[in-house]
């Protein structure tokens, strides 16, 4: 079964971001992607606007700092219209609209969605670290080849 939460990010994590841990267009990318309804452009105008390739996008797009990223300055983009998005939401569970009352319940913690997931993994060569350096190292391998590709007229990016 999918797991819904698989990409939300918690909440308290939200608030601990570095911006100073990204490029100058990756703070480009993550101001457009922030805006309301992406600010009415395809994550390939958003790709063209700051200079790097869809995939190199994408690519950021996965990675956790640059989702929390993403996610803080989208609520200090709305965060003026929050009261009124909560009394909106208060007055729906008044009414009793259910759904309301079950979002309320999860956003408050009383009601938690729990899967329960067992995995085993035999034949383990590799520590989460050296995954963590390999990854590292093909995502710095992937951003080179998309620089070269953008450097090199006629080049499909």
């Amino acid at each position: 079964m999918p797991n819904p939460d698989k990409g939300k990010i918690p909440i308290e994590e939200v608030f601990e971001v570095d911006f100073a841990e990204f490029t100058e267009q990756q703070i480009q990318a993550i101001e457009l992607l922030s805006l309301p309804g992406k600010g009415g452009l395809t994550f390939e105008q958003i790709a063209e606007k700051v200079g790097i390739s869809v995939r190199t996008l994408h690519r950021w797009r996965d990675k956790r700092n640059f989702q929390k990223a993403v996610t803080l300055r989208a609520i200090q983009n709305i965060h003026h219209e929050l009261p009124e998005v909560f009394t909106a939401h208060i007055k729906s569970c008044k009414r009793g609209n259910v759904r309301a009352i079950e979002l309320l319940y999860k956003l408050l913690g009383f009601l938690i969605d729990r899967q329960e997931v067992n995995q085993t993994v035999e034949n383990r060569t590799q520590d989460n670290k050296d995954i963590e350096k390999d990854i590292d190292r093909l995502e710095r391998l992937l951003d080179e080849d998309d620089k070269d590709n953008k450097e090199k007229p006629g080049k499909v990016h």
